[in-house]
C-alpha cells in the first residue's frame, strides 16, 4: 500500500510537472500575441499622432489661405486640401459681400 501510494505521488507530480510545462509554452504564446498586439496600438498610436501634427502644422496655412477674420476663403473645396467632412463646410466662412 505504501509503495502504491508513492508511485501515485510520483506520477502525479510527475503529470503535473508535464502540465506545467504546457502552461510555460502557453504563456509564452499569450505573452508573445499581446506583445504584437500592443506594438500594433503604439504604431497606430504613433501614426495618429503624426496626423495631429501634421494638421495642427497645416492650421496657419489654412488660415492664410482662407483668411479667416477677413469674411473671404479660396476655392479650397474638392482639391482635397481639406479633410473628409471639412470641404463640404467651406461655403459658411465665404462672404456673401462684394
Amino acid at each position: 500500500l505504501h509503495h502504491g501510494s508513492r508511485m501515485d505521488l510520483l506520477q502525479s507530480q510527475q503529470g503535473h510537472k508535464q502540465l506545467t510545462e504546457q502552461d510555460k509554452v502557453f504563456l509564452e504564446q499569450y505573452k508573445a500575441q499581446k506583445e504584437a498586439e500592443m506594438l500594433q496600438y503604439k504604431n497606430e498610436l504613433g501614426q495618429l499622432k503624426l496626423r495631429i501634427y501634421q494638421a495642427q502644422s497645416d492650421i496657419p496655412l489654412w488660415v492664410r489661405n482662407c483668411g479667416v477674420g477677413r469674411g473671404r476663403c479660396l476655392s479650397l473645396a474638392g482639391t482635397g486640401w481639406f479633410p473628409t467632412g471639412i470641404s463640404t463646410n467651406v461655403h459658411i466662412w465665404t462672404s456673401h459681400s462684394t
